[in-house]
C-alpha cells in the first residue's frame, strides 16, 4: 500500500511539473506592432540573453542578411535616409567620423566582439549555432540597427520599436504669470549619448526664465537637468549653441565625453527627461512648442540629432509633437 501511495505522489509530482512546464510563457517578439513568427525555430535565453535566428530578426526590422559558411560569418546591411546621417566630428561633439546612411553589422560564430560599420564592439553573449540554426543576441542586433527594446520578464514579451523624443508640459492649462515647465524626454534611444536640439516657441505668449532666479533666458541660458546625461563618471558636458529669445529659439546640447567607459559599462540611459524648460505665460491663448530645423544643424531630424555611444548619429527614431498648452 505504502509503495502504491509512494508511486501516485511521484505521479502527481510529475503531472504537476508537466503543467507548470507547459503553462510557462514562451518568448514573443513583437516588432513595430506586429508579433514575429519564428515558426520551426524558436528564439532562447542563455545567460540572460534572449537568441533568435538571425534571418527572421533582420528582415523583420527591414535589414539585408548574408551568410558566409567559410568564415562563419553574419552580415546584416540597413540603409537609412540622409537625414540626420551626420558624423558627430561634423558638430560641436567629438566621436568617430562614420556615415550612418548604411548601417552594417558582422557577427562572427562563437565571437564575443562584433562590428558595427567597421567599429568593435563586445557581446555579452556570442552567436551560435543551434539544432543546424544561426542564432544571434537579439536586443544587440535590434540596438545596432537603431530599435529600442523593451522586455516583460513576466509574459517573456519583448517589444521592439523605433526610440522617440518630444516635449512635455507639467499641466495643460495655465493662466497668465503662471509657471509651466517644458520636459523634453527621450524615450528608448539605445546606446543615447548626446544630442543637439532647436525648440521653437511663441515669445508673444510664452517666456523662458531661470526658476532660481526668476529671471529671463539670456542668449546662453541652459534648460534646467533632466533625469539622464549626469553620472559624472563620464563626464558630462552641457553646450549651449545660441538661444534666440526675439525669435523665440532654445538651442542647446549635451554629452557624455567619455564615451568609452559609458560604453563599456553597458547600461545606456536610453530612456528619460534630457532638460527642462521654465516658461512664463505672457497670454492666454493655445500654444505649442516644436523642435525645429535650424540653418547651424545642417543634417539634423526635425530640429534634432541624437547620437549614440560610439560618437554616431542617429535617424532611426520618431521626432513627437507635444500636446498644446490652453
Amino acid at each position: 500500500m505504502k509503495k502504491i501511495t509512494a508511486f501516485f505522489l511521484i505521479l502527481v509530482m510529475m503531472s504537476l511539473s508537466i503543467i507548470s512546464y507547459s503553462a510557462s510563457p514562451q518568448i514573443s517578439v513583437y516588432v513595430l506592432g506586429g508579433k514575429l513568427d519564428f515558426k520551426d525555430a524558436a528564439p532562447f535565453i542563455e545567460n540572460g540573453r534572449t537568441l533568435v535566428p538571425f534571418r527572421a530578426i533582420a528582415e523583420a526590422l527591414g535589414a539585408n542578411v548574408e551568410w558566409d559558411s567559410a568564415t562563419k560569418t553574419v552580415t546584416i546591411t540597413k540603409q537609412y535616409a540622409a537625414n540626420a546621417s551626420e558624423s558627430v566630428t561634423d558638430t560641436t561633439y567629438n566621436g568617430n567620423s562614420a556615415s550612418d546612411e548604411t548601417k552594417i553589422v558582422k557577427i562572427v560564430i562563437g565571437s564575443n566582439k562584433a562590428l558595427i560599420n567597421e567599429i568593435e564592439t563586445t557581446l555579452d553573449v556570442p552567436a551560435k549555432i543551434s539544432n543546424s540554426r544561426t542564432y544571434v543576441p537579439l536586443r544587440f542586433v535590434s540596438e545596432a540597427l537603431e530599435m529600442g527594446v523593451n522586455w516583460d520578464s513576466a509574459t517573456k514579451k519583448i517589444v521592439i520599436d523605433k526610440g522617440n523624443i518630444t516635449i512635455a508640459f507639467d499641466k495643460n492649462k495655465a493662466e497668465v504669470g503662471d509657471i509651466v515647465k517644458a520636459n523634453v524626454e527621450v524615450n528608448n534611444i539605445p546606446g543615447f549619448t548626446g544630442f543637439q536640439v532647436n525648440i521653437k516657441y511663441d515669445p508673444d505668449v510664452l517666456q523662458p526664465i531661470d526658476p532660481t532666479t526668476n529671471k529671463p533666458y539670456t542668449t546662453t541660458t541652459l534648460p534646467e537637468d533632466g533625469t539622464i546625461l549626469l553620472n559624472e563618471k563620464f563626464s558630462p558636458v552641457k553646450m549651449p549653441a545660441g538661444n534666440d529669445l526675439d525669435k523665440g529659439i532654445i538651442n542647446y546640447g549635451m554629452t557624455y565625453m567619455n564615451m568609452a567607459s559609458y560604453k563599456n559599462s553597458m547600461k545606456a540611459e536610453s530612456t528619460g527627461t534630457i532638460g527642462v524648460i521654465s516658461f512664463k505665460v505672457l497670454k492666454k491663448q493655445q500654444t505649442n512648442l516644436k523642435f525645429e530645423d535650424a540653418k547651424t544643424m545642417t543634417k539634423s531630424k526635425d530640429g534634432t540629432m541624437l547620437y549614440n555611444w560610439d560618437g554616431q548619429a542617429l535617424s532611426n527614431y520618431n521626432v513627437v509633437e507635444p500636446q498644446p498648452l490652453n
